[in-house]
């Protein structure tokens, strides 16, 4: 019974301590309480997620604090779609590819853990959409309709970008999509802090990082452009530059008709591209010329995208005649399709193993002289063979590195150029027979001097010169020729001018300087700046020009005729103008002969003053004022802005004016109403053109010019006339002297109500 009794006991000992080791079922009311909080916070949380958004990266309730991880699992569309970011300050960034080219379907995972290791989780269901872009055909499509309204929005990988600090599309970039279509990005708005130097800009856009552009396109001159102003917006992605290769276009470039063939080569603007074995030609400033079959091209040696050194480099590998394979970016210049270096490497020299006898073969093809010299010139060297020059005759004598110094004389002279041409053993000659025309001594002031880009000698890049035009001497500086007449800049301390250095027989009369109409003329302050002296180093007497929009002609009076010199410099940093001529015009001047004095004995008649020209317009009546040109009819709307009258197509919105009788007969007063208080229409004479103005007290005197059939303004002290003139393609009215080509504006009555 004992012994029963004892196991008894033991037993209920072994389950009480057996009851007493179990362990307690763990407390997670506080884990569910954080997971269903998170659940009610996100449960109306946007399905769609086009940007980064953040996530708690904890929780925190009565009962604990509990940490959350995220997890993304991308079920469509690009893996690297979506992805999650480091927690920083208690959340964590979920980083969404806005630009994804497609859309992204993703779970997000949220991790509940408390402290004791215990976990919950919620899953949610996110998509990105797909980044809405325009396709290359709709932005050529774009392109060719010049439409200025509607936004383009482009991906690409920068390929190239203008790192010219100091030119005026600095930054502009050269792209190329996934599929390998080129876009070309002018002058995009951008901070200073990228655009202030080539290591900045380099920097901020190193070929291979992929941006969005966003904007209107237009097609200038060939060329296919997101305009000036156009977005520039960094997704953080990139490739690596060495994916981006240049693409063989030689066949392309070999049967297209010319570089000017838009519809075969279009397609390449903004590209990397080679063409291979072309034969380099000659250089023309920066224009280096090559041929590829029988078309000529253009590899354009350029700061944008090469640093000077570098270019020096490619410079030195270009010899005349030679094969190579070329390669950089196709930029259109002029509806012209040439080739930007891009590397030092652009040129491949394609070795040829030419016998001594080709090489001197080759060289003799090379040399060409003109068939008549009036100036000094420099023979061609050698550079497949050694050329030694000789001359017979008299008028030309051949001096270092080639120089020859031309001598006119009375009559015309013949020279005899022979040129042995020598490589090993091989030799051969060539000669060539040149003329040197007698020298005429003209009057250089029997007519006006015009100042072109023939007559001063202007060719190609910009450059500085010497010319002489009827035995007078001009220098120019920073002058360029790329089909718009002369272009004037400043640019890296260098300012485009013209003057004269040696003196005019007769003094100048007046200056008239005639823009290029093929480029548009805007309001601008002291453009031009001219100046006047009786010696080159003693120029004062300034006159600023300005500009007025759609005014392409602008006469400059000095204040007296006895000036033999004169200078005339782009005044104004910003813009580049194109300058057809600037016409010297004589007047008596300096050779002028004494006037004879009236007989005493026979006194002069007196002047009779003349008949003022009488208005057909009738006081108190309402006119419009109208002009034609190529777009319709244009007229007047009734405000003016500088030198330019406001102007509309639409003939319900033309301005009514009046016209008032002054105290003079034949003058009268120009004005508009609004039923109580006259407003008038006042234009302003100066040296330099008219301005425009509105004004309610005081009023200007104008005149009936028959010859115009219009309404104009004395420049008594300039002896000329001011009205309101039209060009045929422009839609407004501009203040232009009556000399001028212009369709000037027409008076038409209002039909009373």
């Amino acid at each position: 019974m004992k012994k029963i009794l004892i196991c008894v006991l033991m037993l209920a000992v072994l389950v009480t301590a057996f009851v007493s080791c179990k362990e307690e079922e763990p407390d997670l009311t506080g884990l569910a309480n954080a997971k269903e909080y998170l659940s009610t916070q996100l449960k109306d949380a946007p399905v769609s997620t086009g940007a980064d958004y953040t996530r708690a990266a904890a929780l925190r309730n009565d009962l604990g604090t509990y940490t959350v991880t995220w997890t993304v699992n991308v079920t469509e569309g690009p893996a690297n779609g979506v992805s999650v970011g480091e927690a920083v300050d208690g959340l964590v960034t979920i980083n969404v590819d806005e630009f994804a080219s497609a859309k992204v379907v993703y779970t997000l995972t949220a991790t509940i853990t408390d402290a004791n290791g215990y976990t919950e989780t919620l899953v949610f269901n996110h998509e990105v959409p797909a980044f809405a872009l325009n396709t290359y055909e709709e932005y050529v499509a774009a392109c060719d309709a010049n439409d200025k309204e509607t936004i383009i929005t482009v991906k690409g990988y920068v390929v190239g970008v203008n790192a010219d600090s100091g030119s005026s599309s600095k930054a502009s970039l050269w792209i190329t999509d996934a599929n390998g279509k080129g876009y070309y990005a002018y002058k995009p708005t951008l901070d200073t802090t990228i655009t202030e130097s080539r290591d900045t800009i380099n920097a901020a856009f190193p070929r291979g990082k992929e941006v969005v552009v966003k904007g209107t396109v237009s097609n200038y001159n060939g060329c296919l452009e997101f305009n000036a102003g156009c977005e520039i917006i960094s997704t953080g992605n990139s490739v690596d530059p060495a994916t981006l290769a240049y693409v063989d276009v030689t066949e392309l470039f070999t049967n297209a008709n010319g570089i000017t063939d838009f519809e075969t080569l279009s397609a390449t603007q903004a590209t990397r591209v080679t063409v291979k074995n072309i034969t380099m030609g000659v250089i023309d400033g920066n224009n280096y010329h090559y041929t590829i079959g029988e078309n000529d091209g253009i590899f354009y040696m350029n700061i944008y995208l090469l640093s000077t050194e570098e270019q020096d480099a490619l410079k030195a590998k270009w010899v005349e005649g030679g094969k190579a394979n070329l390669s950089g970016i196709v930029n259109v210049y002029s509806g012209k399709h040439q080739i930007y270096p891009d590397t030092v490497n652009s040129i491949e020299i394609v070795e040829e193993n030419l016998t001594d006898a080709q090489k001197v073969a080759r060289q003799k093809g090379l040399l060409e002289l003109e068939e008549s010299y009036a100036a000094n010139f420099t023979l061609p060297a050698g550079t497949w063979a050694n050329v030694a020059w000789a001359v017979t005759g008299e008028g030309a004598v051949i001096g270092e590195a080639g120089a020859v110094t031309i001598t006119q004389a009375a009559a015309i002279q013949t020279v005899t150029f022979t040129a042995t041409i020598t490589a090993g053993e091989a030799t051969d000659t060539k000669e060539f027979t040149v003329t040197i025309p007698a020298l005429v001594v003209e009057d250089p002031n029997a007519d006006d001097i015009i100042l072109n880009i023939a007559n001063l000698g202007v060719g190609g890049s910009y450059g500085d010169g010497t010319a002489t035009l009827r035995g007078v001497n001009f220098s120019w500086v920073e002058l360029g020729d790329y089909g718009f007449g002369m272009q004037m800049r400043q640019k890296e301390g260098k300012i485009s001018s013209i003057a004269n250095t040696s003196a005019f027989n007769s003094g100048l009369k007046s200056i008239v300087i005639k823009l290029n109409e093929g480029k548009s003329v805007y309001d601008n302050t002291g453009v031009f700046s001219f100046k006047f002296g009786t010696a080159a180093d003693a120029l004062a007497g300034e006159i600023l020009v300005d500009t007025v929009a759609n005014q392409y002609e602008y006469t400059v009076t000095p204040d007296v005729e006895t000036y033999t010199f004169f200078s005339v410099t782009k005044a104004i940093a910003s813009y580049t103008f194109y300058v057809d001529s600037i016409t010297l015009v004589f007047g008596d001047g300096l050779d002028a002969a004494p006037e004879t004095p009236a007989d005493p004995e026979t006194p002069a008649d007196p002047e009779t003053p003349a008949e003022p020209v009488a208005c057909p317009l009738v006081v108190g009546t309402g006119y419009t004022m109208s002009a034609a040109n190529a777009n319709g009819t244009i007229y007047f709307a009734g405000t003016v802005t500088s030198k330019r009258f406001d102007a509309t197509l639409t003939a319900a919105d033309a301005a009514v004016v009046y016209i008032e009788a002054a105290a003079t007969a034949g003058n009268y007063y120009l004005y508009m109403t609004d039923g109580t208080t006259k407003t008038y229409i006042c234009m302003d004479d100066a040296s330099t053109g008219a301005s425009l103005s509105t004004d309610v007290a005081t009023a200007t005197i104008y005149e009936w010019n028959a010859e115009k059939n219009t309404l104009a303004v004395a420049d008594d002290d300039n002896n000329r006339a001011f009205g309101a003139g039209a060009t045929s393609t422009y839609n407004n009215f501009s203040c232009y002297d009556l000399k001028g080509d212009y369709n000037w504006g027409t008076f038409t009555a209002v039909a009373a109500e």
